[in-house]
This record gives C-alpha cells, sequence and structure tokens, in this order.
C-alpha cells in the first residue's frame, strides 16, 4: 500500500491486481503505507481496520462475482456510513467476499 494525497496504490494478496482507489479526502488521514486492507469492487470501498471508505476504483479486476455455490453466499459486513463524508464504520458481520490486500 503506498499513498499519495488522495490517492492510494495497492497490490493484491491471491489475485494479479494493482488496482489504484481515489478518495475527496487525502487517504494518509485513513491509510498507513504498508498496512494490509480490504477492497470490495462491486461496492466501491476499501476497509481499514474499523473504517469504510467510499473510492473510486482504478485497473482493478472488477465486481467480485456471486459465488455459484449457495452455500458460500454471506453478506457482506454491515456499515454504518455517513454519506457526506464517504467515510463509514464497519459494525461486525462477514467480510469473506472483500478480497485481501497486503502491504
Amino acid at each position: 500500500l503506498e499513498v499519495a494525497g488522495q490517492e492510494a496504490s495497492l497490490s493484491y494478496l491471491l489475485e494479479p491486481g494493482t488496482p489504484t482507489v481515489w478518495h475527496h479526502r487525502p487517504l494518509g488521514e485513513y491509510l498507513l503505507v504498508g498496512e494490509a486492507v480490504v477492497v470490495h469492487e462491486r461496492y466501491n470501498v476499501v476497509r481499514a481496520g474499523g473504517t469504510v471508505l467510499s473510492v473510486e476504483i482504478a485497473d482493478g479486476l472488477g465486481p467480485v462475482p456471486e459465488p455459484k455455490d449457495e452455500l458460500l453466499r454471506v453478506p457482506d459486513a454491515p456499515v454504518v456510513a455517513n454519506l457526506r463524508s464517504g467515510i463509514g464504520t464497519a459494525v461486525g458481520g462477514s467480510t469473506r467476499r472483500w478480497r485481501a490486500v497486503p502491504d
């Protein structure tokens, strides 16, 4: 994870890909260089700890597909979001369909 102003460059852990994300506020306030975060391309969000940021994603892999096996369908982690700031707080739940991003 590299942060430069309102952009951050990420590298996926399990898939090939190096997406760039943009947020309207400086990302250094929410993301630490080298920190592991999760990305959900379907909903355009990055989660760092309990903070969820609404972002624009470029050069990603595309939306996360729905699993074919019904047993793998797990609701995404619930988030309480401030629509004005684009910042939310995760309140638990499953993050199994989020892609892990290494440092």
